[in-house]
């Protein structure tokens, strides 16, 4: 018809990619996201009254999108929607399940055809995972977080001791994050984590409740703490012992120069008596007790003993 319009494609929001997760450990028909595209939000007919037939472009000169119109479904309502699931019909391998360069085409009443830009639906096989945090002493008010990977929409839970503690969503990016608080913890517990109808324990997530300082301190931190106390003790004793050796050398010394002090303090004394002119006079003998009487010479009374003595100092001559 000369007065139709063809159909028009707006690349704008358009998405070149879009990445998608499935776990390769289940066998469960929801174990993949799923891509979701409104058609109609970029395909448009001016024309009035103009109903738009949207399809997946299967394009003649490739083998490899044959396929593409078996395993992405459009609905009449424009959603195009592609479960990774329905290519495990095709092949049980899920890194065969990304579909590349898919085009879609949007044909109006009179035959009139528009293509849309190509995407590709990226799909990355992913298992579940748990890491526990770097710290496994957790203060006193703090919260342990533990992060994973998952499936997006996903719940994951966890528990201690059977009570439900908390719980979060899977990210759109496939990554988790979930806090346990230390007043949960009693002493110290070993958390239990539910996903997908599967629990997850070990001791590897063990946390125990530490001080009330900004951060826990884990083993490898307390023992290097040792060490350090340990070198810092063994330098000390170092230190004092030769410190003390200095002493004793230096009291040594000191006691040497003390005795040689004493033995000169009264050097001056020697000195002065030692000088010319000036003699120590020897004590003066004790007075004789004997008495000399003329009429009697040659002899002296002792009056201690009432007798008469010889005199040594009477001569004859």
């Amino acid at each position: 018809d000369a007065d139709n319009n063809p159909p028009t494609f707006d690349p704008s929001g358009w998405s070149s990619e879009i990445t998608l997760f499935c776990e390769t450990n289940s066998q469960a028909q929801d174990r993949c996201t799923r891509a979701e595209i409104n058609l109609l939000d970029h395909f448009e007919d001016a024309d009035p009254g103009q109903e738009l037939i949207l399809a997946v472009y299967d394009d003649e000169a490739r083998d490899s999108d044959d396929h593409f119109g078996m395993v992405i479904n459009v609905g009449m309502n424009g959603m195009a929607i592609y479960n990774p699931v329905s290519m495990f019909f095709y092949d049980i391998d899920i890194a065969t399940w990304t579909l590349e360069n898919v085009v879609f085409v949007a044909t109006d009443t009179y035959g009139s055809k528009i293509n849309s830009a190509p995407i590709t639906f990226t799909v990355v096989g992913l298992e579940f995972q748990i890491t526990p945090p770097e710290d496994d002493m957790v203060p006193s008010g703090g919260v342990a977080v533990f992060t994973g990977i998952g499936l997006p929409g996903k719940t994951v839970s966890v528990t201690i001791s059977g009570n439900n503690v908390n719980n979060t969503l899977v990210g759109a990016d496939s990554t988790w994050s979930l806090g346990i608080p230390a007043s949960r913890i009693d002493g110290s517990a070993t958390p239990v984590f539910k996903y997908g109808g599967n629990s997850f324990e070990s001791a590897d997530y063990t946390i125990s409740v530490g001080g009330s300082g900004g951060g826990g301190l884990g083993m490898g931190t307390i023992i290097l703490i040792l060490l350090v106390l340990i070198a810092a003790i063994g330098g000390f004793v170092y230190f004092f012992v030769e410190l003390e050796d200095e002493e004793d050398e230096e009291f040594d010394g000191t006691s040497e120069v003390k005795e040689e002090a004493e033995e000169d303090a009264y050097a001056w004394a020697k000195e002065v008596y030692a000088e010319p002119g000036i003699r120590e006079e020897p004590p003066p003998e004790p007075e004789s007790r004997l008495q000399k009487h003329d009429e009697h010479p040659g002899w002296l009374w002792d009056p201690d003993e009432a007798e008469w003595v010889p005199d040594p100092d009477h001569s004859d001559a």
